[in-house]
This record gives structure tokens, sequence and C-alpha cells, in this order.
């Protein structure tokens, strides 16, 4: 891999670029908060884009690095799903940025307002400036002070020192409680549905008549990892794809060779999250299923008929309809 040390395509602002042997290359961009990987027609057109798109797709990095996915992809297809962020979002988010800059809650933070005005990767300085304006939506050094003003006034932030040169904060105990109050914060209103099971042939069947149109017919989009492409780490977007999602259905199949240990890892980090997870197994299986989780209400299935009407009441009943079955609903004719 060739490292070079060039702009960022969104924002020519310096960033280090590698080139990948994918027909991609791999960003460090402190303007967009981070590292992601872009391909190589998307490195072409995306400096192209408008003031507000940019702003769009660096909110949309940043959302993604925070779900878990430290390299988001951009491709030549890619539309940033999202709205500018509202004042409270930015303040909220300049907050967190903040705290995890520091290594301990009494450490202070240092923010110097002319280091704008030297642009250099490895100058800490700008590089805070710039992931600062990143995290929070920010084009202008007074937008990032009006914020830093704000979060002040809120209690969260104090300014312990301020000359022309150099402001310091330290995060007060109330914004240390509410940084961890927005870190359990999960993407409520997603209509994903994250799928742990065993991808292998043999439950093929139960994956097409069983699981997919259940999730659909309650109104969620099931989303499988297998049937993603990734080019970074699949762990890394294993979680980010959790941490998208809804509700994570986890079926506990056994095959030839025992136990399907990611399922149990993928479930398990869905609790930490607290999604909810429906279990299923095949009734052949049901006695191997680890004892730490058959507290836990299971669908039981023989064929993979049986998971269908059985999954999608179950989703409906624990998590509630989605949006998507008043979509169909309605077009069939139903209320």
């Amino acid at each position: 891999m060739e490292i070079t040390s060039n702009r960022c395509p969104i924002w020519q602002t310096p960033a280090i670029i590698t080139n990948l042997s994918i027909d991609a290359k791999r960003v460090d961009s402190p303007r967009t908060g981070g590292v992601y990987v872009i391909s190589d027609t998307a490195f072409v057109t995306i400096g192209n884009y408008t003031l507000d798109q940019k702003e769009l797709v660096t909110s949309w990095l940043v959302k993604q690095r925070m779900m878990g996915d430290h390299e988001p992809m951009i491709t030549s297809d890619f539309k940033p799903h999202t709205n500018r962020l509202q004042v409270h979002q930015r303040v909220d988010l300049l907050l967190r940025y903040i705290g995890l800059q520091l290594s301990s809650i009494g450490d202070i933070f240092e923010f110097k307002p002319d280091s704008y005005l030297n642009p250099n990767i490895h100058d800490l300085s700008w590089k805070r400036f710039a992931e600062m304006q990143a995290w929070s939506e920010s084009m202008k050094l007074e937008d990032i002070q009006y914020l830093l003003g704000a979060l002040e006034n809120r209690g969260r932030l104090v300014q312990i020192h301020s000359s022309a040169d150099v402001s310091n904060f330290r995060i007060t105990l109330d914004g240390h409680n509410y940084i961890a109050e927005l870190s359990k914060q999960t993407v409520v209103n997603s209509t994903q549905a994250f799928v742990a099971m065993w991808f292998d042939a043999s439950l093929n069947d139960a994956w097409n008549k069983g699981i997919e149109p259940a999730i659909i017919d309650a109104g969620y989009t099931p989303m499988r990892i297998d049937q993603e492409e990734y080019l970074t780490k699949i762990d890394d977007q294993i979680i980010a794809e959790i941490r998208r999602s809804k509700f994570l259905v986890a079926d506990l199949t056994e095959g030839s060779k025992g136990t399907r240990g990611s399922v149990y890892y993928e479930a398990g980090f869905a609790h930490g999250f607290n999604l909810p997870v429906i279990f299923t197994c095949h009734e052949n299986s049901l006695d191997n299923v680890h004892f730490d989780v058959r507290q836990y209400p299971f669908i039981v299935w023989k064929e993979p008929e049986d998971i269908k009407a059985c999954l999608s009441n179950r989703i409906s009943a624990v998590i509630g309809d989605g949006p998507q079955k008043k979509s169909l609903d309605s077009f069939r004719g139903t209320s």
C-alpha cells in the first residue's frame, strides 16, 4: 500500500491517504472526524458537492464511527440519508467529542482559536479544531465558540483559563453525567432488524421462507452481514450494523460442528446496548442451547414455514409494528 500526505477529497484540507488494492483509498481526515474509505470514482466526484452536501457527508461519517464502524465506506452511488443537525444536537456532539479527548475526568481540554489559520496534519491544535468542526457541523470559528458558550451556560463545561491564544475547559460533573446518558442512546427510529444465524445452505429455507418474510411482514428491513460487501474489518461492521438496528433476531440452530459462537456474541452485544433480542431455534438444537440464554422465550420451529407467523407476531408484540407494515397494509387495502 502506498501512503501519501495529501488532501481530503471532500474538504481539500490536510489528510493522509492510503491507496488500497481494491480501487479505493483510505483517507485519514481530521476535517471529517477521522478515517473513511472511498472508492476511486467517488474520490473524483465528491469534491463537486455543495457545502451543505459536504456537511451531510461529514455528519454521516461521524455518526457511523459513533456506531462502531471505524472506517465507513463512501462509494460512487453514496447518498447520505440524514438532515442537517439542529443546534442542540451540535452542542451535544461537541460535548461528546471533548469527552473522548480526555483520559480522566479531571483533565483539561485545551482549545486554541487561531489554530484554524495554519492547517497541518501533524499539528495537534489544528487537528482538534478540524475534528470539532466535523463533530459539531461547524464551518466557522464563531460557530464553535458559540457552542462552547452554550455548554458553559448549561453547566456542562467550565472555563478555567482564557487568553487571546488559548482557552482551557474542564467538563463538570453534570457534563460527565450527561455524556453517559448520551452514550446510552440507540437508533430508536431505525427500521433495520439484524439477523444473527448460521450462514449455511441447510438454513436457506429457514431464511427465505421464515425469518426474512416474517421481519418484512412486521414492517422492518432484515439485515444479514453475509449479504453485504465490506472493505474493512468484519467485526467492526457487525458491531456497527447491530447499533444501527431496532432489534436483533438470533437463530441458535446448530450445525454439525456444534454451537454457533458468533450468534451468541452478537446477541450479547445487542443486549449490552439494550436492544431487544428475539431467539429462534430448530427443535433438534434446543437441548444444546447454552443455559445462560434459556431464561429467554424461544420460538421453536420444525419447518421453515413455522417461523414466519410466530416471528412476525412476536416482533409486533415485543417491538411494535414497523412503519413499512403500514405501507404494506395500505397497499393491500387493510387498516
